[in-house]
């Protein structure tokens, strides 16, 4: 998965009804990945890594994890690039 890489989401509503009205993009839809994230989370005792997926889905961006997104995702293509 790369920046510009174009997915469908696929409807998410069963398994994350109680949320869905807050993230439209749950509802499904095509995307465009915009950037990949590792963020690290620390707690006193251990110290987790989230890999996290930022896209763009009806002119709003969106950040989801890496494991949601690719469970719930079909890979399109990629965006063609513009060379001037």
């Amino acid at each position: 998965m790369k920046p510009g890489d174009l997915y469908y989401l696929l409807p998410m509503g069963k398994k994350f009804p109680h949320i869905q009205a807050l993230f439209p993009y749950m509802q499904g839809g095509s995307v465009i990945v915009l950037k990949i994230n590792s963020r690290k989370l620390r707690s006193s005792r251990n110290s987790y890594y989230l890999e996290l997926v930022d896209f763009l889905y009806n002119g709003s961006v969106y950040t989801e994890s890496m494991k949601n997104f690719q469970d719930n995702s079909i890979y399109i293509g990629r965006k063609n690039e513009v060379k001037h």
